[in-house]
């Protein structure tokens, strides 16, 4: 009985990390909160708007879809396990990071094409590049940072701490 109290209160505390994940998603998707987005904290109204930045949010907010359902299938895996079944936590949790990193990395492979072909665009035309489609690869390496300390702590402290 006091492993399914403790799996109830790990259920209540998914669920309220899930709605976090998926209020910026909402959001994201809708163009609104953009500025949370690493490197658009001093984007202009104007740039907010470009189309680049709809795309952005968009993809940011498949991120934060990928990382609840991960979530998810964490916590239903846990759940299967408890009630007797087949235990594939293993499973879950290499899909967990898969989608993860694999969903960072498609948001960082799509940016950078997105403002190499903003670049090339500006170089031809004569125009001066704007801000927010330059080059600059230090908001990917901030994610791949974030993202790695996540997945430590996740998947190789919490287990070492649990015993």
């Amino acid at each position: 009985m006091k492993r399914m109290n403790e799996l109830l209160v790990g259920t209540i505390l998914v669920l309220l990390i899930c709605a976090l994940f998926l209020a910026p998603a909402w959001n994201y998707w809708h163009g609104r909160w953009l500025r949370s987005i690493a490197g658009n904290t001093v984007a202009t109204d104007e740039e907010l708007a470009s189309p680049e930045q709809k795309r952005l949010g968009k993809r940011m907010s498949a991120v934060m879809l990928v990382c609840t359902a991960s979530l998810l299938l964490l916590l239903g895996s846990t759940y299967v396990r408890e009630l007797g079944g087949f235990d594939f936590v293993g499973v879950a949790i290499f899909m967990a990071i898969a989608g993860i990193v694999g969903s960072c990395a498609w948001v960082c492979l799509a940016t950078w094409r997105d403002n190499r072909a903003i670049q090339k665009r500006s170089q031809q035309d004569g125009e001066p590049l704007s801000e927010d489609a330059k080059l600059d690869r230090r908001a990917g390496i901030v994610l791949a940072v974030i993202l790695g300390i996540y997945l430590i702590i996740s998947f190789v402290v919490a287990p070492l701490a649990k015993g």
